[in-house]
């Protein structure tokens, strides 16, 4: 679960400082040079979806430290629907196709996050459990 955190931490602070970063270089850029301006404004709006990636490896990686089959069962169809719902980036905006995998990628975002409530809620019962047993 340690790991899981830390790949999660991770994720969450690297990304959107990377991103803004760029967003924040890229107005400069575009002052130079307004094609290499947009480019790096258009990568640094990649970032944001491409981050799911990141929260559903820690998603997985926090799991597969787990007992119960029930949280296995769950996370790992949300972690794949998840990520393949990322190619919303890559769709023709305004399109059905894209609202479509942008709602998906929405709703397995939330619920990535409800069952990562849960498995947190888990492991800290089990760790008082542990510690009450050593008491």
């Amino acid at each position: 679960m340690h790991k899981a955190v830390k790949v999660f931490l991770i994720g969450m602070f690297i990304g959107p400082i990377l991103a803004e970063t760029l967003g924040f270089i890229s107005s400069f850029t575009m002052l130079i040079n307004v094609e290499m301006g947009r480019i790096i404004r258009l990568s640094a709006s990649y970032l944001g979806p491409l981050s799911s990636i990141w929260f559903s490896f820690a998603l997985v990686m926090a799991v597969l430290e787990t007992k119960p089959i029930r949280y296995k069962v769950m996370v790992f169809p949300v972690a794949a629907l998840y990520v393949l719902s990322t190619s919303y980036i890559f769709v023709d905006s305004d399109s059905v196709a894209e609202t479509l995998l942008f709602n998906i990628n929405y709703l397995c975002g939330l619920a990535s996050l409800t069952i990562a409530g849960f498995l947190i809620l888990h492991h800290f019962k089990t760790q008082y459990e542990v510690i009450s047993k050593h008491a």
